[in-house]
């Protein structure tokens, strides 16, 4: 597709991005400002309006994958949509049962005699039925994460760390349980929603200002050009000059 876009413009070994912006002209064959914008949020050229081929890349990545987290958003929240409709559903028909019989005569005390077998049961499966409920509270009234967040998982009782959280990627949500995949070694777990009820849960994607500390460790005799990190412009990172050395600021402080 970079090349094909490539030979809008001969001689060139870039892609302009005004070979781009041709997808914003309406039927009129006028600009939409609004189609515009999006498509510079989109690919993020550069300031003379060049788009590298590694950049295109990128942007289409980038899209592709927000597209497959909709897509997996989109197919578990219907998941659990339909389980939460067919308990809904049972609780609804019972109630309807039990208000017919009482409308045309019957003896409802047999009825009454059998409920109380299942309120005898319910004393056995009563710590499993509420951390059931815990667990459908967790994903219906809370939400504390989506279908493609990145969460850290820890013990409410205890501080986080300073350094960041081991942090995990929301795959599905059910009703029952949640599948996550660790970031570091691509492996996959399920917790049950009943004891994420009782967890601090951490969403990457809702703390989009929080702090990372990185420490690294030079020796003295490092040169300065070997210690020197370029950042991306959207990141804020200062740094202080030590005898031609380069430390981030909380070096200062010890």
């Amino acid at each position: 597709m970079y090349l094909k876009l490539l030979k809008k413009t001969p001689g060139a070994s870039t892609v302009h991005f005004d070979t781009i912006a041709l997808l914003a002209l309406d039927s009129e064959g006028k600009l939409n400002k609004d189609k515009a914008r999006a498509l510079i949020r989109l690919f993020r050229p550069d300031r003379e309006g060049y788009l590298t081929e590694l950049d295109f890349l990128k942007s289409c990545d980038h899209l592709y994958k927000r597209a497959r987290v909709f897509r997996a958003t989109t197919l578990n929240s219907a998941q659990i949509d339909d389980a939460f409709e067919g308990l809904i559903n049972m609780g609804f028909y019972i109630i309807v049962v039990f208000i017919v019989m009482v409308a045309i005569g019957l003896d409802t005390s047999k009825v009454l005699s059998v409920s109380t077998v299942f309120i005898s049961l319910s004393f056995l499966i009563g710590s499993s039925a509420s951390r059931y409920l815990e667990g459908v509270l967790l994903v219906l009234a809370r939400q504390p994460y989506d279908v493609g967040d990145r969460i850290a998982i820890s013990n409410p009782q205890e501080d986080t760390s300073c350094d960041g959280s081991l942090t995990w990627y929301v795959e599905s949500i059910s009703l029952f349980q949640t599948t996550v995949r660790l970031a570091a070694t691509n492996e996959v777990a399920s917790y049950s929603n009943s004891s994420l009820a009782h967890s601090r849960i951490i969403n990457a994607a809702r703390s989009p200002k929080a702090n990372t500390y990185v420490y690294l460790k030079f020796g003295i005799d490092i040169p300065y050009s070997k210690v020197r990190k370029r950042s991306h412009p959207s990141q804020k990172i200062t740094f202080i000059h030590f005898n031609h050395l380069t430390f981030p600021p909380h070096f200062a402080r010890l």
